[in-house]
């Protein structure tokens, strides 16, 4: 009800500066009042005739009232001359809501955008979350419900639609935050519990919450409840039960159909498996563009092509194998399967390529530390900054950026991401942007990291006073910080100040006897 009550101020959002009060009744108070006892019609008259007078007032609130009545295109006549004199956030919030009600919903967004702008607490946030939820964008979507959640907790279904897109993000802290206080016995909660814990590695814990729904879900959330479930009994090694929850359930239904095939190889049956995925595979082998049907194709043709390599087909395999190479080429198994099925074919040179591939993204892989997984878990933005981290270190700049990009519309209050920002920006040899990406960082949270950075930027920028303010200013934060110290020797060297960076080599030397950039900027300033 509290949410009906903000949506409500917005519904009739006046703009300020109307008629001045006289003796008698105010008509468009009575039209007001006319609208919150739900007597439209009549006060769609009286608005009309008072915009007709010049009302500036009765125009918003009728095109309001168009609105709730679902007359979207007469809302937009009355509201666009009121936008182009005035950004009112209320007006905007209806006119955008008016536009996607005609088909129009890049304007709609826009108008829904202006008016969280202009109001964070408008009811724009919470339309622009869902809008964005439905149409499955869900980085977008979460900020704004999230932030509506914090601003309005009492309002339930809003926080459930952020939970479901924190769980479609792999954010399950989040997730859980916004499920801790909903009512613990709606199935929508429950499965998001379940698939919340599955996130975090906890399939016993998930299944107490997704077995009692198997039986009883509604039936628009059986196939989201069976495929947690299934997903819970396979990570507790319990294909038997995995299958039970499937089998006859599949049909149509490529996830879950992949997920019964699986069930049934994990439980030595290869045959039962094949004649599952097969009519599958054979269709996305059919299809010309492979790569439109997503992660899902390439599992299921991965799959395949696995099961025909159990059962000794490898040139069978190989079709279905190099699909999945192509559709998820990031996927280490499929360049693994690939390099088997081409050693057993006797292509050898092949086979070394693929394995070597295999081994590259292993090693990618086996470059996080032992706790690592569990770090991540608890922690979703730490995943995101390993993955930029290693586009970088690849090479990768522009896509290192655009997870960065995605990260901070997520959580835009972590210092760490527009730190690393920086790092590629300045990289992309981009240092006015470099810059301001980690004066936020610092803004945000002043590290000793930061502080180097911003040294590091404004060497680039040949702003070197600043830059050794910066860089002393990172040294009197750690006085071990070994990036600092060679950069800031580095940086008295090029103004023949030697003796204070042979002082600060010989520290950097100190802390790490085998330091190579030390040891080459000592050999420059004794060259």
């Amino acid at each position: 009800m509290a949410f009906l009550g903000v949506l409500l101020c917005f519904l009739l959002a006046p703009i300020a500066g109307g008629q001045e009060a006289d003796a008698g009744p105010d008509p468009f108070d009575e039209a007001l009042a006319k609208i919150q006892r739900n007597e439209l019609s009549a006060a769609v008259a009286d608005l009309e005739r008072l915009r007709a007078e010049g009302d500036r007032r009765a125009a918003a609130a009728l095109g309001a009232v168009y609105v709730r009545l679902d007359r979207h295109a007469d809302a937009l006549e009355v509201l666009e001359p009121l936008i182009e004199e005035h950004d009112d956030p209320g007006v905007l919030y209806n006119a955008g809501r008016a536009a996607v009600g005609v088909g129009d919903f890049d304007r709609g967004l826009d108008m829904l955008r202006r008016s969280a702008e202009l109001a964070p607490g408008s009811p724009a946030v919470r339309e622009l979350g869902v809008l964005l939820g439905r149409g499955g964008d869900y980085v977008g979507a979460f900020p704004y419900l999230r932030r509506w959640s914090t601003l309005h907790p009492e309002d339930e279904e809003a926080r459930l639609l952020a939970a479901v897109a924190a769980v479609q993000l792999e954010r399950a802290p989040d997730a859980e935050a916004m499920l801790s206080d909903l009512a613990q016995d709606d199935p929508g909660v429950q499965l998001l519990w379940g698939q919340t814990l599955l996130l975090k590695g906890e399939p016993y814990a998930a299944l107490g919450y997704l077995e009692p729904l198997v039986a009883d879900a509604p039936e628009a959330m059986q196939a989201d409840v069976r495929r947690a479930s299934a997903r819970a009994h396979m990570m507790a090694g319990e294909s038997n039960k995995a299958i039970d929850v499937l089998e006859g359930h599949a049909e149509g239904n490529p996830q879950l159909t992949l997920q019964l095939a699986q069930a049934h190889y994990q439980n030595g049956d290869v045959q039962q498996a094949l004649g599952l995925l097969q009519p599958f595979a054979e269709r996305i082998a059919a299809t010309p563009d492979r790569s439109s049907g997503g992660s899902l194709a390439g599992s299921i043709v991965l799959e395949h092509g696995r099961l025909l390599l159990t059962d000794d087909r490898p040139d069978e395999a190989l079709p279905y194998l190099r699909m999945a190479t192509e559709i998820i080429p990031r996927e280490k198994l499929a360049w693994q399967s690939l390099g088997q099925a081409l050693a057993a074919s006797g292509d050898n040179d092949g086979a070394r390529q693929a394995i070597a591939r295999f081994q590259q993204l292993a090693d990618d892989e086996g470059r996080q530390a032992p706790n690592q997984v569990d770090v991540e878990r608890n922690d979703p933005t730490a995943k995101q900054l390993r993955l930029a981290f290693e586009k970088l270190t690849a090479g990768e700049d522009e896509e290192a950026l655009r997870i960065l990009e995605q990260e901070s519309v997520l959580n835009p209050e972590d210092a760490r991401i527009p730190l690393l920002a920086s790092r590629v920006l300045l990289s992309l040899q981009r240092p006015g942007e470099a810059l301001r990406a980690v004066e936020l960082s610092l803004e945000l949270r002043p590290t000793t990291d930061g502080l180097y950075q911003r040294g590091a930027v404004l060497m680039s920028l040949q702003r070197l006073d600043e830059a050794e303010e910066s860089l002393r200013a990172a040294l009197e934060s750690n006085p071990e910080h070994s990036p600092t110290l060679n950069d800031l020797a580095v940086l008295l060297m090029n103004q023949n100040r030697r003796d204070e960076a042979r002082t600060l080599l010989a520290r950097a030397l100190e802390i790490w006897p085998e330091d190579p950039v030390a040891k080459q900027n000592l050999d420059r300033l004794d060259g």
